[in-house]
């Protein structure tokens, strides 16, 4: 456009043009024009000639402009006459109404997946949970080694003496010879004892002097049952050390008390009423020690958590689960097989899983290393997928020669999913084309070779037997 003035072309399919206020002359070329055919070239007053410089041959043209700024062009069949003289400029048409919106084109190929991207930053830590509840008190600990061996006690009483020997056979009585007179009294023998003239019954006997010949009676006494007794406000000593409480050890089965505890201990005023009840007679004998290691406290023994650890639970059996069946809460047991079975509910022998097979059951076929950027491809048949290389431009194979429609590709094609080209622009499915056969396109024209032959491409997605 320059200077006002405006070139157009007009076909069937264009039949209301809109001219902006500037523009005073317009010259038309008119093709493809068949049958009559009415053009409205909606303008402004400024627009004061209508050329037609091309049309039809054997088409007549009428131009008028109404009063309201519409020129109206009709073309028939026939000769065209002379342009009459322009006629008052029509007022402007009413717009008209909006056609209606095409078909959808077709969905275009699906580009290959995006590379990862990078991983995301690590998220705040979240808030720690509560205190979870005290858990059951552990299993009892094994049993200690055994203590070092107690003081040696003091050495028992002297057993009772043996039970006298029989009596010898009796020799043979002599002849009694006369009594002769009395002789000197002999010298004492080695080894002879004297005691004195009486002594008391059951008495400990005991030597007199330092001569061993001499025995004298004694206080203390042993009855027939082996008791030893000694008077009152006498001891027993050791080493001439009078034997106090300090020299009795305690053992497993005996502990030395004093007559004053021997009440306590016998108390019956019920002022103790069970295990450590308040009593004033024995409290202040009573202390709780304080307990150090893995159990600790003095009154209240508590063990620390995660103090307790495997290797002092009691051994179990191999292949052997703690857990419990019996009813109730209590005590851990140790479950067999078939316990845990029963627990979570497995049939015996229930230990080998069988994947699911048929389609939709199957796992993607191995990826290797030589699939890299290939698609994975369901096939006709149910369950079978394989990795395929999306299908690239393709030259359609056939002969060009003005004739010929049916051309096809090197591999067989899913319906439809072709896109097919002449010369680089995209034909229409079903009109321009159809699909004939899974390898198969039959065109509705035969492609042209005038000039330069028609090139045929075509792009599709492969279809897997």
């Amino acid at each position: 456009m320059s200077d006002g003035i405006i070139n157009l072309t007009l076909e069937n399919e264009s039949n209301i043009i809109n001219v902006d206020n500037i523009i005073r002359e317009i010259n038309l070329s008119i093709s493809d024009i068949t049958g009559e055919n009415i053009f409205n070239i909606l303008s402004s007053d400024n627009l004061n000639t209508v050329n037609i410089l091309e049309a039809p041959n054997e088409t007549l043209s009428i131009i008028s402009v109404e009063e309201t700024g519409v020129v109206i062009i009709t073309l028939a069949e026939g000769v065209s006459g002379p342009i009459g003289p322009q006629g008052i400029q029509g007022i402007q048409g009413i717009q008209g109404i909006q056609g209606n919106i095409g078909p959808q084109g077709i969905q275009g190929i699906q580009g290959e997946v995006g590379l990862t991207g990078p991983q995301g930053i690590q998220g705040i830590q979240g808030i720690q949970g509560e205190k979870g509840d005290k858990g059951d008190q552990g299993i009892q600990g094994e049993k200690g080694d055994k203590g070092d061996q107690g003081i040696q006690g003091i050495q028992g009483i002297q057993g009772d003496k043996g039970d006298k020997g029989d009596q010898g056979i009796q020799g043979i009585q002599g002849i009694q010879g006369e009594k002769g007179d009395k002789g000197d009294k002999g010298d004492m023998g080695d080894g002879d004892v004297i005691g004195p003239s009486s002594s008391t019954d059951k008495a400990i006997v005991r030597f007199n002097s330092t001569t061993g010949k001499l025995l004298q009676n004694s206080l203390a006494t042993i009855d027939d049952n082996g008791s030893v007794n000694i008077p009152t406000g006498q001891s027993y000593k050791i080493n001439n050390v009078a034997i106090t409480t300090a020299n009795i050890a305690d053992s497993s089965g005996y502990r030395y008390c004093t007559d004053a505890e021997k009440v306590i201990i016998g108390n019956t005023s019920n002022t103790n009423s069970g295990d450590n009840a308040t009593n004033t007679q024995y409290s202040s004998l009573v202390s709780n020690a304080s307990h150090t290691g893995d159990v600790t406290g003095s009154t209240g023994l508590t063990i620390a958590n995660k103090a307790v650890t495997l290797a002092k639970m009691d051994d179990i059996a191999t292949s052997t689960i703690i857990g419990r069946v019996s009813a109730l809460t209590g005590v851990p047991e140790a479950l067999t097989a078939a316990n845990v079975r029963t627990i979570i509910n497995v049939a015996d022998g229930a230990n080998n899983y069988s994947h699911p097979t048929g389609d939709g059951n199957l796992h993607v076929p191995a990826n290797s290393t030589t699939n890299s950027g290939k698609v994975l491809t369901a096939g006709a048949s149910a369950g079978t997928y394989t990795w395929e290389t999306p299908t690239e431009e393709e030259e359609l194979v056939g002969i060009i020669n003005n004739i010929n429609k049916v051309f096809t590709t090197s591999v067989s094609f899913l319906e439809n999913s072709t896109h097919v080209f002449i010369n680089g622009l995209k034909q229409r499915r079903n009109i321009d084309y159809i699909e004939t056969g899974d390898t198969e396109i039959t065109f509705s024209e035969a492609p042209n070779t005038s000039g330069f032959p028609d090139y045929l491409s075509i792009l599709y997605i492969r279809k897997i037997e």
